[in-house]
Protein backbone atom coordinates (compact mmCIF):
# COMPACT_ATOMS: atom_id res chain seq x y z
CA UNK A 1 0.00 0.00 0.00
CA UNK A 2 1.30 3.44 -0.89
CA UNK A 3 0.32 7.00 -0.07
CA UNK A 4 -0.35 7.66 -3.77
CA UNK A 5 -2.71 4.68 -4.03
CA UNK A 6 -4.67 5.79 -0.96
CA UNK A 7 -4.90 9.36 -2.22
CA UNK A 8 -6.07 8.26 -5.70
CA UNK A 9 -8.62 5.88 -4.20
CA UNK A 10 -10.08 8.60 -2.01
CA UNK A 11 -10.20 11.10 -4.89
CA UNK A 12 -11.94 8.50 -7.08
CA UNK A 13 -14.92 8.53 -4.70
CA UNK A 14 -15.80 12.04 -5.89
CA UNK A 15 -16.51 13.16 -2.33
CA UNK A 16 -15.91 16.70 -1.09
CA UNK A 17 -12.50 17.51 0.44
CA UNK A 18 -14.00 17.84 3.92
CA UNK A 19 -15.37 14.29 3.63
CA UNK A 20 -12.10 12.96 2.22
CA UNK A 21 -10.21 14.50 5.15
CA UNK A 22 -12.60 12.79 7.57
CA UNK A 23 -12.06 9.46 5.76
CA UNK A 24 -8.31 10.03 5.89
CA UNK A 25 -8.37 10.73 9.62
CA UNK A 26 -10.35 7.56 10.29
CA UNK A 27 -8.17 5.51 7.95
CA UNK A 28 -5.01 6.67 9.73
CA UNK A 29 -6.52 5.83 13.12
CA UNK A 30 -7.48 2.37 11.90
CA UNK A 31 -4.04 1.72 10.44
CA UNK A 32 -2.30 2.89 13.65
CA UNK A 33 -4.52 0.54 15.63
CA UNK A 34 -3.62 -2.28 13.23
CA UNK A 35 0.08 -1.47 13.60
CA UNK A 36 -0.08 -1.40 17.43
CA UNK A 37 -1.85 -4.77 17.43
CA UNK A 38 0.55 -6.37 14.90
CA UNK A 39 -2.04 -6.66 12.09
CA UNK A 40 -0.05 -4.24 9.88
CA UNK A 41 3.74 -4.34 9.69
CA UNK A 42 4.50 -0.95 8.11
CA UNK A 43 2.74 2.39 8.26
CA UNK A 44 5.61 4.65 7.22
CA UNK A 45 3.66 5.70 4.10
CA UNK A 46 1.13 7.46 6.32
CA UNK A 47 3.59 10.30 6.95
CA UNK A 48 3.22 11.15 3.26
CA UNK A 49 -0.57 11.43 3.43
CA UNK A 50 -1.58 15.07 3.72
CA UNK A 51 -5.03 16.57 4.11
CA UNK A 52 -6.89 17.53 0.97
CA UNK A 53 -7.12 21.26 0.30
CA UNK A 54 -10.49 22.47 1.53
CA UNK A 55 -12.35 25.76 1.68
CA UNK A 56 -11.46 27.68 4.85
CA UNK A 57 -14.08 27.51 7.62
CA UNK A 58 -14.60 31.28 7.57
CA UNK A 59 -15.66 31.12 3.91
CA UNK A 60 -17.83 28.02 4.44
CA UNK A 61 -19.95 29.72 7.08
CA UNK A 62 -20.31 32.94 5.12
CA UNK A 63 -23.96 33.46 4.32
CA UNK A 64 -25.10 30.76 6.74
CA UNK A 65 -26.49 33.21 9.23
CA UNK A 66 -28.93 36.09 9.18
CA UNK A 67 -27.98 39.68 9.70
CA UNK A 68 -30.06 41.53 12.29
CA UNK A 69 -32.17 43.23 9.62
CA UNK A 70 -32.77 39.91 7.82
CA UNK A 71 -33.90 38.28 11.08
CA UNK A 72 -36.26 41.20 11.72
CA UNK A 73 -37.72 40.81 8.22
CA UNK A 74 -38.14 37.07 8.75
CA UNK A 75 -39.85 37.50 12.11
CA UNK A 76 -42.17 40.26 10.89
CA UNK A 77 -43.23 38.01 8.01
CA UNK A 78 -44.20 35.11 10.27
CA UNK A 79 -47.96 35.02 10.84
CA UNK A 80 -48.12 32.21 13.40
CA UNK A 81 -47.31 33.62 16.83
CA UNK A 82 -45.79 30.46 18.34
CA UNK A 83 -43.44 29.87 15.37
CA UNK A 84 -42.34 33.51 15.46
CA UNK A 85 -41.63 33.23 19.20
CA UNK A 86 -39.75 29.95 18.71
CA UNK A 87 -37.66 31.37 15.86
CA UNK A 88 -36.83 34.49 17.87
CA UNK A 89 -35.95 32.35 20.90
CA UNK A 90 -33.60 30.16 18.86
CA UNK A 91 -31.94 33.17 17.23
CA UNK A 92 -31.46 35.05 20.51
CA UNK A 93 -30.30 32.07 22.57
CA UNK A 94 -28.18 30.31 19.95
CA UNK A 95 -29.75 26.99 20.97
CA UNK A 96 -30.48 24.26 18.47
CA UNK A 97 -34.10 23.14 18.28
CA UNK A 98 -33.44 19.90 20.19
CA UNK A 99 -31.67 21.84 22.96
CA UNK A 100 -34.58 24.26 23.21
CA UNK A 101 -37.17 21.47 23.27
CA UNK A 102 -35.50 19.28 25.91
CA UNK A 103 -34.97 21.28 29.12
CA UNK A 104 -37.31 21.25 32.09
CA UNK A 105 -38.52 24.32 34.01
CA UNK A 106 -35.55 24.10 36.41
CA UNK A 107 -33.11 24.33 33.49
CA UNK A 108 -34.25 27.90 32.80
CA UNK A 109 -33.38 30.29 35.60
CA UNK A 110 -34.73 33.73 34.79
CA UNK A 111 -33.48 35.10 38.13
CA UNK A 112 -29.85 34.30 37.33
CA UNK A 113 -30.56 34.69 33.59
CA UNK A 114 -29.18 31.29 32.69
CA UNK A 115 -30.34 28.40 30.54
CA UNK A 116 -28.67 25.13 31.57
CA UNK A 117 -28.20 23.02 28.42
CA UNK A 118 -27.58 19.41 29.41
CA UNK A 119 -29.88 17.42 27.15
CA UNK A 120 -31.42 17.43 23.69
CA UNK A 121 -34.71 16.28 22.20
CA UNK A 122 -34.40 13.65 19.45
CA UNK A 123 -37.54 14.07 17.31
CA UNK A 124 -36.71 11.01 15.19
CA UNK A 125 -36.97 8.74 18.24
CA UNK A 126 -39.18 11.00 20.37
CA UNK A 127 -36.78 10.90 23.32
CA UNK A 128 -34.72 13.30 25.39
CA UNK A 129 -31.05 12.33 25.56
CA UNK A 130 -27.83 13.83 26.84
CA UNK A 131 -26.05 16.31 24.59
CA UNK A 132 -23.92 14.82 21.82
CA UNK A 133 -20.62 16.13 23.18
CA UNK A 134 -19.34 17.38 26.53
CA UNK A 135 -18.84 20.86 25.06
CA UNK A 136 -22.54 20.99 24.13
CA UNK A 137 -23.37 20.84 27.84
CA UNK A 138 -23.20 24.48 28.86
CA UNK A 139 -24.89 27.45 30.45
CA UNK A 140 -26.30 30.08 28.12
CA UNK A 141 -26.67 33.64 29.40
CA UNK A 142 -30.12 35.15 28.95
CA UNK A 143 -29.40 38.64 27.62
CA UNK A 144 -31.98 41.42 27.98
CA UNK A 145 -33.80 40.91 24.67
CA UNK A 146 -34.08 37.15 25.32
CA UNK A 147 -35.20 37.81 28.90
CA UNK A 148 -38.02 40.06 27.67
CA UNK A 149 -39.04 37.43 25.11
CA UNK A 150 -39.15 34.70 27.79
CA UNK A 151 -41.29 36.89 30.02
CA UNK A 152 -43.62 37.73 27.11
CA UNK A 153 -43.96 34.05 26.18
CA UNK A 154 -44.81 33.10 29.76
CA UNK A 155 -47.40 35.89 30.01
CA UNK A 156 -49.00 34.95 26.68
CA UNK A 157 -49.18 31.32 27.64
CA UNK A 158 -50.96 32.19 30.86
CA UNK A 159 -53.44 34.44 29.09
CA UNK A 160 -54.30 32.50 25.94
CA UNK A 161 -52.73 29.09 26.60
CA UNK A 162 -50.53 28.99 23.48
CA UNK A 163 -48.43 25.88 23.24
CA UNK A 164 -44.95 26.51 21.87
CA UNK A 165 -42.76 23.81 20.41
CA UNK A 166 -40.27 23.87 23.27
CA UNK A 167 -40.38 23.27 26.98
CA UNK A 168 -37.59 25.65 28.00
CA UNK A 169 -39.89 28.32 29.33
CA UNK A 170 -43.18 26.56 28.87
CA UNK A 171 -42.91 23.04 30.38
CA UNK A 172 -44.69 20.89 27.82
CA UNK A 173 -46.19 17.68 29.10
CA UNK A 174 -45.36 14.35 27.39
CA UNK A 175 -48.56 14.37 25.29
CA UNK A 176 -47.68 17.79 23.87
CA UNK A 177 -44.08 16.68 23.15
CA UNK A 178 -45.37 13.63 21.24
CA UNK A 179 -47.74 15.83 19.25
CA UNK A 180 -44.93 18.26 18.47
CA UNK A 181 -42.67 15.39 17.39
CA UNK A 182 -45.26 14.45 14.77
CA UNK A 183 -45.47 18.07 13.62
CA UNK A 184 -41.67 18.34 13.30
CA UNK A 185 -41.45 15.07 11.34
CA UNK A 186 -44.00 16.40 8.85
CA UNK A 187 -42.13 19.69 8.27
Amino acid sequence: MTAGYIRESLLATGKAPVTLNEFLTRFKALMRWGYRNDYVSDISYMDKLEKFKDTPHRIKIQGKFLESSELSDLLSGMAVKKWRALTEFLALSGLRFGEAAAPDQQDVDLKSRTIHVSKTYDAAHNIVTSTKTSTSTRDVYIQEQLYQLCRRIKAERLSDNIVLQMSVVFSLDQREKESNSTVMQNI
